[in-house]
């Protein structure tokens, strides 16, 4: 699965990971499976449902360029891409469909949520040597 997710967003599961000794495999099928347990998306589905093939939802309001001159894309925005289980795939298409909203949304909240639930700060930043300083 590949998102486009901020920095400071990527900056913040790279602590999650530390805290939690799990990749970001790991730490991005825990933030799915708790936002889709807290929906109520039941984890089980036939081996025919639209969850495990149909394309994830965009989020096209994101899709517009946020740069001022209207040129490239958005510099902020970097690519997420791990090879989730084929059920957290098929969790977090049905949590789009519960909530209407795109995956690169629903994948945000649920990080967010679960960085909350780990205790992860919210102004993790980079010193002038790019490591991450928590706090």
């Amino acid at each position: 699965m590949s998102v486009r997710i901020h920095a400071h967003l990527d900056d913040r599961l790279r602590v999650a990971c530390d805290m939690t000794g799990l990749g970001p495999k790991g730490v991005v099928e825990a933030a799915i499976s708790g936002y889709a347990d807290g929906l109520g998306v039941p984890t089980d589905f036939p081996e025919n449902d639209p969850g495990f093939e149909e394309k994830m939802p965009h989020d096209y309001s994101n899709r517009r360029n946020r740069r001022e001159n209207g040129t490239g894309e958005d510099p902020d925005l970097l690519m997420l891409s791990v090879r989730t289980a084929k059920i957290m795939r098929a969790r977090l298409w049905h949590s789009c469909d519960y909530t209407g909203q795109g995956a690169q949304t629903t994948l945000t909240t649920a990080l967010n949520l679960y960085f909350r639930k780990l205790g992860v700060p919210q102004n993790v930043h980079r010193d002038e040597k790019g490591n991450l300083i928590a706090g």
